[in-house]
């Protein structure tokens, strides 16, 4: 194999769907490879998987600016309040009994 080979195989490996989702479960904008680089995850996951759920993190993860910008444009929409909300409304309905 050649230099060149390798390095495709390995980028290959790196970037398949399932390297992909194993990368999104272990999603940590805080870790330090994060911090140092996230340009070449945040550009796999825009293309792959461009909103996914962060159960470590407890929320969603958008990557694409324009999913971004609709979503901070569109408050009553998308607010936190509204999963607060039905959690409020269930508790009260549902009382022990």
């Amino acid at each position: 194999m050649t230099q060149s080979t390798d390095h495709e195989s390995a980028h290959q490996k790196r970037d398949s769907p399932a390297n992909l989702q194993q990368q999104l479960r272990a999603f940590d904008p805080f870790n330090n490879t994060s911090l140092a680089d996230p340009y070449p995850f945040f550009s796999a996951a825009r293309t792959a998987a461009p909103i996914f759920y962060s159960a470590d993190l407890g929320y969603w993860v958008v990557t694409r600016y324009g999913d971004s910008r609709r979503i901070f444009q569109s408050p009553k929409l998308f607010s936190a309040v509204n999963s607060l909300l039905e959690r409020s409304l269930a508790s009260f309905l549902i009382t022990p009994s």
